[in-house]
C-alpha cells in the first residue's frame, strides 16, 4: 500500500531528559538520529524497507537523448550517503533512522552482556558436518528433496537488533538471522511442511522443544 504524506511541517516530536528523542513523520517513519531529512526522502521512506526504486528511464527521453535521472535514484542515493541505519521496528512496519554508531553500540552492549560466549575456533565447519549429517539421516522419510536441503557456501549466523519503539526505553530485541546459514534451508522446508498440515497447531508457539514432540506426537496418533 502506497502511504503519501505530502506535507511534514506538523511532524511531531517528543523529547525528554529520561527517554531518546523522537520524530514522528505521519504514523510510519520514526526518526531517532541526529540527521534532518527533506520531505522527497521521507515520502521515498514511507514507501517501505522493501520498496524498489525504479531506474530504467524513460523511453520518449531515452529517444531523444535527454539524460534526465528518475529523481527517486537521487533521493535513494542521498539516504544511503547519510551515517544512520533503517532498519525496522519490533512492532508493526514502521522505519525506524537510527545514528550507525548509537545502533552499533546498542548491539554491541547486547552481545557483551547478553548470554553470548566467544568460541576459540570458527564453529561453522562443525555446524556444517552435523547440518549434512541430520539430512542424510532423514534421506528415507525426505526422498529427492534432500538435495534441495543443503546449501553450498555457507555462512554463520549473524545478530540484529529491532528497536522496541512501543516502550519507553527503546531497547532493541536482537534477532538471528539464518540468510546463508547451513540450516536456512532445512527451516524454509520445516515452515512448508507445517502449513500443509491438514490438521495445524492452534498456535504457532511452543515453550520449549519437549512441548514440540509432543505436539508431534499428539498429530500422529
Amino acid at each position: 500500500m502506497r502511504r503519501n504524506f505530502n506535507n511534514y511541517s506538523n511532524a511531531t516530536t517528543t523529547h525528554d531528559k529520561k527517554y531518546p528523542r523522537f520524530t514522528y513523520f505521519g504514523n510510519f517513519v520514526v526518526n531517532r538520529s541526529s540527521q534532518q531529512f527533506t520531505d522527497e526522502q521521507i515520502n521515498t521512506l514511507n514507501m517501505g524497507l522493501n520498496y524498489a526504486v525504479t531506474t530504467t528511464p524513460n523511453i520518449r527521453e531515452h529517444y531523444h537523448h535527454q539524460k534526465k535521472r528518475n529523481p527517486e535514484v537521487r533521493v535513494a542515493k542521498k539516504l544511503k550517503e547519510k551515517p544512520v541505519y533503517y532498519v525496522k521496528a519490533d512492532k508493526g512496519n514502521k522505519v525506524f533512522i537510527m545514528d550507525k554508531e548509537d545502533y552499533d553500540n546498542q548491539r554491541l552492549d547486547k552481545i557483551n552482556n547478553g548470554p553470548y560466549r566467544q568460541q576459540r575456533n570458527d564453529p561453522l565447519p562443525e555446524i556444517v558436518k552435523r547440518a549434512n549429517r541430520t539430512i542424510k539421516e532423514c534421506q528415507p522419510a525426505l526422498g529427492d528433496c534432500i538435495g534441495k536441503l543443503r546449501t553450498s557456501s555457507s555462512t554463520l549466523q549473524r545478530i540484529k537488533g529491532q528497536p522496541k519503539i512501543h516502550k519507553p526505553e527503546t531497547e532493541m530485541r536482537e534477532i538471528i538471522t539464518a540468510n546463508g546459514s547451513p540450516t536456512e534451508k532445512i527451516a524454509k522446508w520445516l515452515v512448508t511442511e507445517f502449513q500443509r498440515m491438514p490438521i495445524k497447531f492452534p498456535s504457532r508457539s511452543v515453550s520449549s522443544t519437549r512441548e514440540f514432540v509432543e505436539h508431534l506426537k499428539h498429530r500422529e496418533n
